[in-house]
């Protein structure tokens, strides 16, 4: 069988790339034909990691006023993945120009999240609602990136017709497909709102060890690790403001390790400084894979609080590395915590339900700990151990054939 995966660029190897390559090699694996198709790559930044493939370049389309498809697009996807039995769209606006362009085998959209650009409240829902009751402070990092973003939407569908033409292209696409896979049940609750079609959900592929790692000695300060991005929706000022919270009625008790960097990293510096922080927040910047294996191996626990999170890979490595969760109470994450049975929720939007939650982290049991590090080791070891992606992928594939 041979199967096309349809993505707009490979210029670096952030989280669809990564995940796309992911199942391209599963796929492999399990003697199955892949061919990358793409409007472009940058082979230096990407390490070498699509040699193994057949992979293709296509014209990038261009934008009309009126949603109009671009046809030299069309035409080359078309001829690009001629003789594939399943082409699977990722990112926009592959999902749309793979409904469009007549493709003769079964055309599939693995959703990672809906076009935040276009369908603004649709798919951020919880972040939206939050602004409008008055729980999510407009004046923090996250408040003003969804308000902006939710205005820019507004704005841009009363006067812009290119806008919401890219709207209508990508309906248009959506609706001819063959099927749409997601990458979380949030996510697939984001496909029924913004195009009323049924999304079965297909987890991603994340590598996880063989056994839940020992834990570590319980000795405060409990060292707690944050990653996974600095940008608005990310929340971490939320999670910072929650921390200082906490530890001004419980000082000593935290000890966060902030990895990551971005241009954001100054402001969030000067955030925790400003909250009284102090030493109890290292920022460790970038950490190489190796730095950052030995920095999990010597944390308790790990923290998140972003807004409609799709699915949340970090979460997942971090239940495989056998950490405490602590994250929101919606989106993907709320999947991968199951629902508080393997980790403990908040409220992303309220400071104190987060300064709460790392109370709760600090007060548990012995038993308590191990019982939630082994339902987040066990779960996410059922649903998305990458050693068994290559037999999910072919019989789920298989099924959509027949």
């Amino acid at each position: 069988m041979k199967v096309a995966l349809f993505h707009p660029e490979f210029n670096a190897p952030r989280g669809a790339e990564n995940l796309i390559l992911l199942f391209a090699n599963a796929l492999q694996d399990a003697g199955l034909e892949v061919r990358l198709v793409c409007f472009g790559w940058d082979a230096e930044t990407m390490g070498g990691r699509l040699r193994p493939f057949d992979t293709r370049r296509i014209p990038s389309p261009s934008i009309s006023w009126r949603g109009r498809p671009d046809p030299r697009t069309l035409s080359s996807l078309r001829e690009s993945i001629k003789g594939c039995a399943v082409a699977m769209a990722h990112n926009h606006p592959s999902n749309a120009y793979l409904g469009l362009c007549g493709f003769e085998g079964k055309a599939l959209w693995y959703c990672h999240e809906p076009h935040r650009s276009l369908f603004a409240e649709q798919a951020n829902p919880a972040m939206a609602l939050a602004l409008a009751e008055g729980r999510l402070d407009r004046t923090s990092k996250m408040g003003q990136s969804i308000s902006g973003a939710l205005r820019r939407s507004r704005w841009k569908r009363r006067l812009s017709p290119r806008h919401r033409g890219r709207i209508s292209l990508d309906r248009a696409g959506v609706a001819k497909l063959d099927a749409i896979w997601a990458n979380s049940a949030a996510t697939a609750g984001a496909v029924a709102r913004i195009y009323g079609r049924e999304a079965e959900v297909f987890y991603p592929g994340v590598e996880l060890g063989d056994e839940l790692p020992p834990p570590v000695p319980w000795k405060k300060p409990l060292r707690i690790l944050i990653m996974g991005g600095f940008g608005g929706y990310k929340g971490l000022g939320g999670l910072l403001d929650g921390a200082a919270r906490h530890l001004r009625e419980n000082p000593g008790t935290l000890a966060l390790d902030i990895v990551g960097q971005g241009r954001e990293l100054p402001l969030l510096k000067d955030l925790a400084s400003r909250l009284g922080l102090g030493g109890s927040a290292t920022f460790h910047g970038f950490l190489p894979p190796q730095e950052l294996a030995a920095l999990k191996l010597r944390c308790h626990g790990f923290a998140a609080m972003p807004g409609d999170e799709p699915f949340g890979l970090v979460f997942a490595e971090a239940a495989g590395a056998g950490l405490v969760l602590l994250g929101p109470d919606h989106g993907g994450p709320l999947e991968i915590l199951d629902h508080g049975r393997a980790g403990i929720l908040a409220d992303p939007f309220e400071p104190s339900a987060i300064a709460h939650a790392f109370e709760r982290f600090c007060s548990l049991d012995p038993s308590a700990r191990e019982s939630l590090r082994r339902a987040a080791f066990e779960g996410a070891k059922a649903r998305f151990d990458a050693s068994d992606l290559g037999h999910r992928l072919v019989e789920r594939l298989e099924f959509l054939l027949r």
